[in-house]
């Protein structure tokens, strides 16, 4: 029998995100006012250089804040985990695919059993963070190789999504404990 899950989270905008719209914003402005001043002490004929200016400016402006809508869309397909990032409801990015096989561990980031084995440690090269926020209660955390360095996923499946990752990997994949 065939496995297909499908899940998409939408990333929180955090302080960061906040402060990049923010710098952005008032970025543009100075750049627009800055030319504005120079255009005064120049010749009429130079509007049309600040106009396509602040024009292409604002445009950047747009496409920051845009990049800031991000989801995420996880697919599970017979034992393998596809990754996906969608900016602004546009445009579709892949980030990782990897088989269940090939986990580690894969277990609740808040899980008291695993924080001092697993997460407190260094030697882990890549990080995938691709959760709607790093503060939630199902955020899981999965360890794996690929080309030959640790790579960690933080990402938050639904409980249908990890019971089928289990599945594929019943010894390195961890459910929360029932409380």
């Amino acid at each position: 029998m065939d496995t297909f899950i499908e899940y998409m989270i939408s990333r929180k905008r955090s302080s960061k995100d906040i402060a990049k719209i923010f710098g952005a914003i008032i970025g543009a402005l100075a750049v627009c006012v800055g030319i504005g001043f120079l255009i005064a002490i120049s010749p009429q004929w130079m509007f049309i250089i600040w106009f396509t200016a602040a024009v292409f400016v604002w445009y950047g402006v747009y496409i920051i804040i845009s990049r800031q809508n991000v989801e995420y869309e996880y697919s599970f397909t017979n034992g393998e985990l596809d990754v996906d990032a969608i900016y602004s409801k546009r445009r579709r990015v892949h980030l990782l695919s990897v088989k269940a096989r090939e986990f580690d561990i894969c277990a609740p980031v808040y899980d008291e059993r695993f924080k001092q084995k697993y997460l407190d440690v260094s030697g882990v090269k890549n990080y995938y963070k691709v959760a709607g926020s790093m503060e939630g209660q199902n955020l899981y955390f999965a360890d794996f190789m690929k080309n030959g360095d640790k790579v960690r996923l933080y990402f938050e499946p639904p409980k249908k999504m990890i019971e089928a990752i289990k599945r594929f990997n019943v010894r390195n994949v961890y459910l929360p404990e029932k409380e």
